[in-house]
């Protein structure tokens, strides 16, 4: 998968499962490495480190944006 691809994976699952896609990712990242799948399992271990990245980069709440 191409760094972009990454990127937009994790933007995507934030978008469609907001404080879930994290967990989301995890599942399947979990099932590709039941399934035998490392490599895919590497891919979803990437977009679950982005989709922490972009989390961070949210304000919390009431707090002030600059």
């Amino acid at each position: 998968m191409e760094e972009i691809d990454i990127w937009r994976t994790a933007a995507t699952l934030l978008r469609l499962h907001a404080d879930a896609a994290r967990f989301n990712a995890a599942q399947r990242a979990d099932a590709l490495y039941e399934q035998g799948d490392l490599e895919g399992f590497m891919e979803w271990r990437k977009v679950i480190h982005a989709i922490e990245q972009l989390e961070r980069q949210k304000p919390n709440a009431g707090e002030a944006v600059n």
